[in-house]
């Protein structure tokens, strides 16, 4: 059972996991989708698996511009490291990775389909009630189970020049 908590301004989680269970961090996650960013992808495709792969780059190449960087702490020691650079220099995605320890950096390669509630207020897009095809991009650590006992799951997002995130998981 998850408790959010708010300690400090900063995101704030005591949960509890079996000790058998890993655990997956999603640092940051960008995704486009048919209902809101379909004028991002020039000639997009009928075939669904294609116009996925589609969405994904648009993920990719919209949402997730800037210089993004994260630090996973497991009881205060890093265990990963994200910094990277996304960036569009006439029309052509430049990415950069500086630096990868311990982060996978994944994107749909088929698409998914994405279901909006009614009443949806999500930050930065329209939210259309419906299901829409989306494809996604970003970047995800997968921590093993942890030893019996209590852990803090420590992580941070930097997106320059606009966002930052502390997150503490008890």
């Amino acid at each position: 059972m998850l408790v959010e908590t708010t300690v400090e301004g900063s995101p704030h989680t005591v949960c509890s996991i079996l000790s058998k269970q890993g655990i997956i961090v999603p640092l940051w996650i960008g995704w486009c989708d048919t209902v809101a960013d379909l004028s991002h992808i020039q000639n997009p495709s009928s075939n669904p698996t294609v116009l996925g792969q589609q969405l994904a780059q648009c993920a990719k190449s919209v949402y997730n511009l800037g210089n993004i960087g994260s630090v996973v702490k497991v009881d205060g020691v890093p265990i990963s490291n994200l910094d990277a650079t996304l960036s569009l220099n006439g029309g052509s995605l430049n990415y950069k990775i500086n630096s990868l320890s311990n982060v996978l950096d994944l994107s749909s390669s088929k698409g998914f389909y994405i279901k909006v509630p009614p009443n949806s207020n999500g930050p930065g897009k329209a939210q259309h009630p419906g299901t829409w095809l989306a494809g996604a991009q970003g970047w995800w650590v997968f921590l093993k189970p942890l030893s019996p006992g209590d852990h803090t799951i420590f992580y941070n997002i930097r997106i320059t020049p606009d966002w930052s995130f502390d997150f503490t998981w008890n």
